[in-house]
């Protein structure tokens, strides 16, 4: 029997591709098998950990050793305050440009920022009903 990795490459494989490799819309999922069932008793025994977890860490921040405090208080903040956002900036620090050629690359953009602008709305609205 082939290894699970080999089974999921095969089933993707068989998906419908546009001649640049990208998957059709519409015709059917890459990954019919969907996400693997055990990934949820995984997360949910792991989340069942967490009180202790951040014990744990609470204690780690008075260790001896300042590379293990710093540790420690980089996962608390990050889970307590979400990562750092990261600027995305151009060659010369002002904004990135992207230059699209051909018609298929101008639709496909235009779908991506229409769809971002669609999000962009909705978590806007969500913040303003809040």
């Amino acid at each position: 029997m082939a290894p699970e990795s080999t089974k999921a490459v095969a089933r993707a494989s068989n998906a419908a591709r546009t001649p640049n490799g990208r998957f059709v819309a519409g015709a059917g999922s890459p990954n019919p098998g969907g996400k693997p069932k055990g990934w949820a008793s995984l997360r949910d025994a792991a989340r069942a950990l967490g009180p202790e977890a951040l014990e744990t860490l609470g204690r780690l921040l008075r260790a001896n050793d300042e590379r293990v405090r710093l540790g420690a208080a980089i996962a608390l903040l990050d889970r307590g305050y979400g990562r750092p956002a990261q600027a995305v900036t151009g060659e010369d620090g002002g904004p990135v440009r992207l230059e699209v050629s051909g018609d298929a690359a101008r639709a496909e953009l235009k779908v991506a920022i229409d769809l971002i602008r669609e999000r962009m709305d909705a978590r806007d609205a969500a913040e303003v009903g809040e």
